[in-house]
């Protein structure tokens, strides 16, 4: 039986398969400078935060209850709800309700809010959002760790290498041509398959009103799951 493809699961792992693409030396630690410096920590840092963030990596997505705040706010509100502190950018939806929260897509989204620097104002009693933060190592799927490596690789190269010709040949396979607007190369083959690994939505609760409209009121065909 072939041995299975070998993924690496720590930032340092990752690190290092960037180096060997660039003909640099493997580092030992993040935490401790080597002959590298510091360098290859702080990039890989940035170029992380900058890819999680460009696109909703399913990985990435938490869903929580938001903490309230004692004190009301001053104006407006009844209530007033502190947004995670690991989000990597603002959250993509909020419910009124764990019920809502976690109805796949059939909840029902809070409309009624206000957004006040890290606050969420409403009149609502509890606030669930679903929200993207940086998900650990491990919790990559292959293809996004060989998005990381090739863009890590990248960096390095002009960091480490002061190569800027390397690094533009490594960024086009990376993100492809700048008309693409960074979403061509591995970055567009590694969205194409997150987006994949998402169930599809069902629209209204399952209901479809352009379908429905051709049927008398209660007619069972009215109802997707007949």
């Amino acid at each position: 039986m072939p041995d299975l493809p070998y993924i690496p699961t720590s930032a340092v792992e990752v690190v290092n398969f960037a180096m060997t693409r660039i003909g640099a030396h493997p580092v030992q630690s993040l935490d401790t400078p080597g002959p590298a410096g510091i360098a290859p920590a702080k990039t890989y840092s940035a170029v992380v935060l900058n890819v999680m963030s460009k696109y909703p990596w399913h990985f990435t997505k938490a869903t929580v209850a938001l903490e309230r705040r004692t004190e009301a706010p001053v104006r407006g509100w009844q209530y007033r709800y502190k947004l995670p502190t690991d989000r990597i950018a603002l959250p993509r939806a909020y419910y009124d309700s764990k019920g809502s929260a976690f109805a796949e897509h059939e909840g029902r989204p809070l409309t009624r809010f206000q957004l006040e620097g890290s606050e969420v104002l409403t009149d609502a009693s509890e606030v669930w959002v679903t929200y993207q933060r940086v998900a650990p190592t491990p919790h990559w799927p292959g293809y996004f760790v060989e998005l990381i490596i090739l863009a890590l690789a990248a960096e390095l190269a002009l960091v480490i290498r002061e190569d800027r010709i390397l690094r533009k040949e490594l960024r086009i396979d990376a993100f492809g041509l700048p008309a693409q607007g960074g979403e061509g190369g591995l970055m567009g083959e590694a969205m194409s398959l997150d987006a994949q690994a998402v169930p599809a939505p069902r629209i209204d609760g399952g209901r479809n009103p352009v379908h429905d409209a051709g049927y008398l009121p209660g007619d069972i065909r009215n109802d997707w799951n007949y």
